[in-house]
């Protein structure tokens, strides 16, 4: 709560003084899809998919302009992704008359998995016409990691259902990687924008394949910037 009242007060200050002109400052909010990636390569089990499910951030960006045309900034960012892992197997019972085991059933099994960062991307901002296209490099450190499995065993006559809720421990806080973006002005304080996040590491620290995972997300948001820039025109 105090990081995020002080950053408002910094935005205040900044907006409200002559520093404020050469510079681009505001917040955004973004929603899209996220995925805790899994390299299907190295899974034996055909019948396992890692689904994307809804994401998103908000936060507040700074960009001083270097150029007529180019723009250097930071972004602070509070972000969430969630994916979850759908596998189904079949269950054999064992027949003791026939010396033998037959499928008698399937267990379907979710596995939901959701991470809270803090992010702060450091992008380079190129501007053509209407359209700012971002390249840059985001490090981030995880607040909060949760995960829920959904477990459904079914036979010929019933169904059975459990659910499992616990904080996953043993992760690694820190993920990087590229993100891209391409900007669209609406208006000089108005902006429609599209980014793409690419983790590089894995998050998780066991050894098993499964858990070699890797941050994705694609999110469309909206800017505001609380500044008019002199630099860069935005017509």
């Amino acid at each position: 709560m105090q990081q995020r009242n002080l950053l408002i007060l910094l935005l205040i200050v900044l907006r409200t003084s002559g520093y404020a002109q050469n510079n681009d400052i505001g917040y955004a909010f973004n929603l899209g899809l996220s995925e805790n990636k899994v390299n299907k390569n190295l899974v034996m089990d055909e019948n396992f998919d890692t689904k994307p499910l809804l994401s998103g951030s908000f936060g507040f960006f700074f960009f001083h302009n270097i150029s007529i045309n180019s723009e250097l900034g930071i972004e602070f960012l509070l972000l969430k992704m969630e994916s979850v892992d759908d596998s189904t197997s079949p269950v054999y019972s064992y027949i003791p008359g026939l010396n033998s085991y037959f499928i008698t059933g399937k267990v379907n099994e979710k596995d939901n998995f959701k991470f809270y960062y803090s992010a702060f991307p450091v992008f380079y901002r190129y501007k053509f016409r209407k359209f700012k296209f971002k390249l840059g490099f985001q490090p981030m450190i995880m607040n909060l990691g949760q995960h829920t499995k959904q477990r459904i065993e079914y036979t010929q006559f019933d169904s059975n259902k459990t659910d499992f809720k616990y904080r996953i421990l043993n992760l690694r806080k820190f993920d990087c990687g590229p993100k891209i973006g391409i900007v669209y002005l609406i208006s000089t304080k108005m902006r429609i924008q599209l980014e793409y996040y690419h983790g590089f590491l894995n998050i998780s620290r066991y050894d098993d394949v499964i858990s070699n995972r890797l941050n994705r997300q694609a999110t469309l948001g909206l800017q505001y910037s609380l500044t008019t820039t002199n630099s860069i025109s935005e017509k």
